[in-house]
């Protein structure tokens, strides 16, 4: 097996933190030419924009893993990887929400995943929630979107869809109340889950203003056609992109950094029973480089995330908890730790924290 390349690029400090994994390579084994990683008889080419130095530093091994960090060549490439008016690091990233393809006035049954037709809505507006939380901040979000072509919906009427990265929100009229069970998760929050009866699906949650906020992965919209019959049609995802539980749980997490002021923020996350990780978004424009000589390399952006567990006294105040059902929970630690146990052991840990990718 060729020895493989990781690279954490970084553009700010002018270097990359590699490691090469392999059997048999020994330190003076690894040279930097431009662009070319050596590793004995072995050449792995990075992408052309990616020039460094000859000198290595930072050389330690640990058992077939050896990291070590590369500075950037000053020349007219390196500019390109930090000064990017569009895609520099400074910038946040852009999630965009897609609308769902519904057409206003048309009837829609709302299907369950599992096929259960849970309620139904003849939409009148189709509208964008510009935040995770534009009831609890709608100051803060008057106060960005009012100059904006968005139609602000201060209030949700009762045939309006409104819909994010990761969720559709619709009035509880919709909702057949003979499809679904609606349970209270806990006192404080006053959360109430909303549950498919036939499946038992965790759907999402309804608010205490009779408000209906649904994963998008779980729900589909099916026209039913004006006849008697009442026939449905071909099922609308509501994003084409969102259509498992990890899917789900990247976009929320993608969201929520997207939004917050900080560069670094922290935040819990929590599942139905009160299980918690807290999270800190380490980085949320990082490029990775992997690969090796057979396979190539690539480049990708990704959100580094750094976690660990954390109880339900020890969160500590100021730090918001976004929480999610037991199925999205599960399936982003799941993911996460996968991230971890793919990474060379000298990036799993840092300072009592797991490390982890969200690749965008």
């Amino acid at each position: 097996m060729p020895p493989s390349l990781f690279v954490e690029v970084l553009p700010r400090l002018g270097c990359g933190n590699a490691a090469i994994t392999g059997p048999d390579v020994e330190l003076e084994d690894i040279k930097v030419r431009d662009n070319t990683v050596v590793v004995g008889d072995n050449r792995i080419r990075m992408p052309v924009n990616y020039q460094f130095d000859d000198i290595l530093t930072g050389l330690q091994r640990e058992d077939n893993v050896i990291s070590f960090r590369m500075k950037f060549k000053h020349n007219e490439r390196f500019p390109v990887l930090i000064e990017n008016s569009e895609n520099g690091i400074y910038n946040r990233e852009k999630i965009f929400a897609v609308r769902p393809r519904l057409t206003k006035g048309q009837l829609y049954n709302i299907v369950c995943k599992c096929g259960k037709v849970i309620g139904s809505i003849c939409p009148d507006r189709i509208l964008p929630l510009p935040s995770l939380g534009w009831r609890s901040h709608g100051l803060e979000w008057f106060c960005c979107v009012k100059h904006s072509a968005w139609e602000v919906p201060k209030e949700s009427q009762g045939r309006d869809i409104l819909y994010n990265a990761f969720s559709v929100s619709i009035k509880d009229s919709n909702i057949l109340q003979a499809a679904c069970a609606f349970q209270l998760c806990d006192l404080k929050t006053r959360i109430v889950m909303v549950k498919c009866l036939v499946c038992e699906r965790d759907l999402g949650d309804m608010d205490e203003h009779g408000m209906a906020s649904l994963w998008s992965h779980n729900i589909a919209f099916s026209a039913v056609s004006p006849d008697t019959t009442g026939t449905d049609h071909d099922q609308v995802l509501c994003d084409p992109n969102v259509r498992s539980a990890s899917d789900c749980f990247k976009r929320v997490i993608r969201a929520y950094v997207r939004e917050k002021i900080e560069k670094m923020p922290k935040f819990v996350i929590r599942n139905r029973k009160g299980d918690g990780y807290l999270m800190w978004a380490f980085d949320s424009n990082l490029t990775v480089l992997t690969g090796d000589q057979e396979a190539g390399i690539k480049d990708s952006g990704v959100m580094k995330i750094l976690f660990k567990t954390v109880g339900q006294e020890d969160q500590g105040e100021n730090i918001d908890t976004l929480f999610l059902s037991d199925e999205l929970y599960e399936a982003g630690v799941e993911d996460m730790e996968q991230s971890t146990n793919s990474l060379p052991q000298s990036f799993r840990f840092i300072n009592g924290y797991q490390c982890a990718y969200i690749f965008k």
